[in-house]
C-alpha cells in the first residue's frame, strides 16, 4: 500500500493521478478532513467504476452468487 501526505481542499497540492494502462487517467483530491472523517473527490474517465469498498464487495458477492 502506497501512503501519501496530501494538503485539504483545492489545488494541485491536494490531489494524486492515477494512470491507468491504456494511458486514462484519474484524479483524486482530498477536498476535506474532519475529525473521523474525510471526503474526496473523484474524476474518472466515462466506463471506470468508481464505489465505496463495501459497495464494491456486495457488488462482488452478487456476481459471484449468479
Amino acid at each position: 500500500m502506497l501512503v501519501l501526505t496530501r494538503k485539504s481542499g483545492p489545488g494541485d497540492q491536494s490531489g494524486v493521478v492515477l494512470v491507468l494502462e491504456d494511458g486514462r487517467r484519474i484524479l483524486i483530491q482530498v477536498l476535506e478532513c474532519r475529525t473521523h472523517r474525510v471526503q474526496l473527490g473523484i474524476e474518472a474517465p466515462d466506463g471506470v467504476r468508481v464505489d465505496r469498498a463495501e459497495v464494491h464487495e456486495r457488488r462482488q458477492a452478487r456476481e459471484r452468487s449468479s
